[in-house]
This record gives C-alpha cells, sequence and structure tokens, in this order.
C-alpha cells in the first residue's frame, strides 16, 4: 500500500495542534468569563469535563476542516485525487460524509459532558 503524502500530515496537523490548543484555551476563558473567576481557580473536575471532550470533539472537525482546505487548493486537489485513485480511497465526498458522521456521534457524547462542566 503506497504511504500517503505528507501534504495531508502538513495540511492536517497544524489545524489538529493549533485547534486544540485554541479550543483548550477558549473553553477555560470562557468558564472563568462566566464564573468570574481567574483561571487559575477553576475546579479541576470542571476543568476536566469542559476542555478534555471539547479536545476529542475537535479532532473530526479539524480532519473534516482540512479535507476542505486539501480540495480547496487546486494543486493539493490533484495530489489528492491521484493518491486515491492509487490506493482506491473514498473520494473527498464519501470521506466527509464519514467525518460528518463521526462528528455527530462525537458530538452526542461530548457536547452534554461539556455542558455538564459549565453546569456544576
Amino acid at each position: 500500500m503506497p504511504r500517503k503524502p505528507t501534504t495531508y500530515l502538513l495540511v492536517s496537523l497544524p489545524l489538529i495542534v493549533g485547534g486544540g490548543i485554541g479550543t483548550y484555551l477558549a473553553s477555560l476563558w470562557m468558564f472563568s468569563y462566566l464564573r468570574q473567576i481567574p483561571k487559575d481557580e477553576i475546579p479541576a473536575l470542571n476543568e476536566f469535563l469542559i476542555t478534555l471532550p471539547s479536545s476529542f470533539l475537535w479532532l473530526p472537525i479539524a480532519l473534516w476542516l482540512s479535507n476542505f482546505v486539501i480540495f480547496a487548493t487546486p494543486p493539493l486537489r490533484k495530489l489528492a485525487a491521484g493518491y486515491v485513485a492509487r490506493v482506491r480511497q473514498p473520494n473527498f465526498q464519501d470521506s466527509q460524509a464519514a467525518l460528518a458522521r463521526a462528528i455527530r456521534w462525537t458530538a452526542a457524547i461530548c457536547v452534554p459532558l461539556i455542558v455538564g462542566g459549565f453546569v456544576l
């Protein structure tokens, strides 16, 4: 089986890492803003219930967005189309549909945990 082009990694990794860090910081900022407490006084349980599920929820979203970036950039789209044709992987529409299903399932599990972290 041919190796996946490194372009996939170069597009996906910044979205996954940058978005994961951004999601973590934004959710803590939002909690501290809503509760009017400093970030270092957030209870550990609340921090855990808010940041961990939001990071898990970010993973399929980042992959979904990276597919859009690859599809929207003509040289990357050509590279991806060649790879998909060689290894008989799902095309753009099929992989986006699969990622959308993954996002829905992950959201069904993670959003109640995040809400619970804000409510506790």
